[in-house]
């Protein structure tokens, strides 16, 4: 049985977890899965409650992002389907070892998706900004890379309980050159058509 103070708790890393998700673009997983496995919840417990929240989250943001146009639907297709198997195979591999096994890897996993995204607003060069979108101004378009993109962040998000839009969004921006709004909304509504991301 939960307790009141419980479910007060797990409100308020839920809060907090979207308010960074939505201010970044990035980490509800990574946030809600250390804080609750840091408070002992095993690790395919916290995964599950993770994801299913996360459903209703990306319902609505990757909606949202569907009615400004923020979603290229070739992209979508090549997220979604490798997404729900790299899920699935992560959901199955997470629950099949025993949580106190799964705990150095999910938490190694976890710092390293801290690194990357602390990494990723560390301020860059301009001459690398100026790369960067010099190659946004020649977008190209590589299906495999995607379906690739979709398979791993899906797994590891799967595995870790966080970790889809930290790998598939700068994998797509980085990638496909993607223009950053659109890379966004596929990422939300993939996850929101892909209920084990």
């Amino acid at each position: 049985m939960i307790s009141a103070v419980s479910i007060v708790v797990f409100l308020i890393i839920g809060f907090f977890a979207q308010f960074i998700d939505g201010t970044v673009g990035r980490g509800y997983g990574a946030f809600s899965s250390s804080i609750l496995i840091g408070m002992g919840v095993m690790p395919a417990l916290a995964s599950a409650s993770i994801h299913t929240a996360e459903i209703f989250v990306s319902l609505f943001s990757g909606v949202s992002h569907l009615r400004f146009g923020n979603v290229r639907k070739d992209w979508l297709r090549l997220l979604v389907i490798p997404g729900v198997v790299g899920g699935a195979v992560g959901a199955y591999f997470v629950a099949s070892i025993p949580g106190d096994a799964a705990k150095p890897f999910i938490a190694s996993f976890l710092l390293a998706m801290g690194i990357v995204i602390l990494y990723r607003f560390v301020p860059k060069r301009t001459s690398s900004s100026s790369r960067l979108s010099s190659a946004l101004s020649n977008p190209r378009f590589s299906s495999r890379k995607i379906v690739s993109l979709g398979l791993v962040a899906s797994f590891l998000d799967a595995v870790g309980g966080g970790g889809w839009g930290p790998i598939a969004t700068p994998g797509l921006i980085l990638t496909e050159n993607g223009e950053p709004r659109k890379v966004v909304g596929n990422v939300n509504l993939a996850g929101f058509s892909s209920p084990s991301l």
